[in-house]
């Protein structure tokens, strides 16, 4: 029988009044400037996201994106949904497709998935769970 987790998923009321990665701006990763040495499908560790390489979040904080894309972003709309719905997805470590990053330096940038990232880690924040994403493509750098 499946073990059935009751999971808070109501990340755009998280309704603590400081979260410790709250005010940390996503830097900018430009690609061009690298090479690829490593690809591998692996985990990441949430807590070491240091940026994205899309220009509309670089220089942006994790819950000023978290407002922007739970309350204005039609975009977003189906991954929080999907959040509510399937929760076990973020912890399944089955592969995961168009969900990448890129290592560098020990550190992770957001390649494809920016919505479901910023959606994992605050999802992980309010469970209490570790902030490890399974079963996504990593680029590693030079």
């Amino acid at each position: 029988m499946e073990n059935i987790q009751n999971y808070n998923t109501d990340i755009l009321n998280k309704n603590q009044a400081k979260i410790d990665f709250d005010n940390i701006k996503l830097e900018s990763l430009n690609v061009s400037e690298a090479n690829i040495i490593n690809s591998y499908i692996g985990s990441v560790d949430l807590s070491k996201i240091k940026g994205t390489q899309h220009p509309n979040y670089k220089n942006k904080t994790w819950s000023i994106l978290l407002e922007q894309l739970g309350r204005k972003s039609p975009r977003a709309a189906p991954n929080l949904r999907n959040l509510k719905d399937n929760p076990n997805y973020y912890l399944s470590k089955e592969e995961k497709d168009t969900w990448s990053f890129y290592k560098k330096n020990n550190y992770y940038y957001i390649n494809e998935g920016n919505h479901r990232t910023i959606f994992a880690r605050y999802f992980f924040y309010l469970n209490n769970i570790e902030p490890i994403i399974y079963g996504v493509n990593i680029k590693e750098l030079t």
